[in-house]
């Protein structure tokens, strides 16, 4: 807060007008920089936003909130199975994160992964095996399994999956992409390539997408288009649902 006068009064005695001036710098060294500190004083500061490597490894094995800040690969440090222990969301935030393992979310955990591409196809073998509710929006998946299994641990188990949006690449194609017992998922927006197992028990709801490779035929697959959907059939477990529009 700074008086342009130095709080000094105007001829009519007048308070003179102040100035708020606020500015919030954040930078780091380069590494050839030095300054009396030293060159390296800083080299472990991060800038307002950044996420490391280690902040993701940290998110999937405790939960929590990560926001990405750049395209990141961390298919070596996560590359066996990483189960977390609280809800995490995962905001890409436009980006694209490479995993190497497994996600394995226990029943009662629940997982939110949006806007942006999680690759997990960089070194093969890679699984989702989602168990509590989950939520995909913007996002993009690559995965060799993807499984929503809710009461793969619990008989009684149940969870919700919302599919927004969003596009699943099932990468083995002589395994399905699983609705598990106790499931409940809708999709609508998305694109799905990949076999499609929905167990006994398991509610499938799907508004509209495009469904390729699904190894289902036409009335095996109508049976989870929405009411009020229109199933197209593309020939060879090739389908298109469009939510049909009531012109009256």
């Amino acid at each position: 807060l700074y008086n342009v006068n130095n709080g000094q009064k105007t001829d009519d005695n007048a308070d003179r007008l102040y100035i708020d001036i606020e500015i919030q710098l954040t930078a780091k060294q380069l590494p050839f920089e030095e300054d009396s500190f030293g060159a390296d004083y800083d080299e472990n500061a991060l800038y307002e936003g950044e996420v490391t490597p280690d902040m993701v490894v940290d998110a999937f094995n405790n939960g929590g909130t990560l926001t990405l800040s750049e395209d990141m690969d961390v298919s070596r440090e996560l590359s066996s199975m990483v189960t977390p222990a609280s809800d995490l969301v995962l905001d890409l935030n436009g980006h694209t994160l490479k995993l190497g393992g497994t996600i394995d979310t226990p029943n009662g955990v629940s997982i939110t992964i949006k806007n942006g591409t999680l690759d997990m196809s960089v070194l093969g073998n890679t699984d989702l095996m989602l168990k509590g509710d989950v939520t995909i929006d913007n996002a993009t998946i690559k995965v060799y399994y993807f499984e929503h299994l809710p009461a793969f641990m619990n008989p009684d188990g149940t969870g919700t999956m919302v599919i927004t949006n969003s596009t699943i690449e099932v990468l083995d194609k002589n395994v399905p992409i699983t609705f598990g017992k106790g499931s409940d998922t809708t999709i609508s927006g998305s694109t799905f390539t990949g076999k499609i197992k929905v167990d006994a028990g398991a509610t499938l709801n799907i508004v509209d997408g495009t469904f390729n490779q699904t190894g289902l035929t036409a009335d095996q697959f109508a049976q989870y288009v929405s009411e009020g959907s229109t199933l197209t059939d593309n020939g060879d477990g090739n389908f298109t649902v469009a939510l049909t529009i009531d012109e009256g």
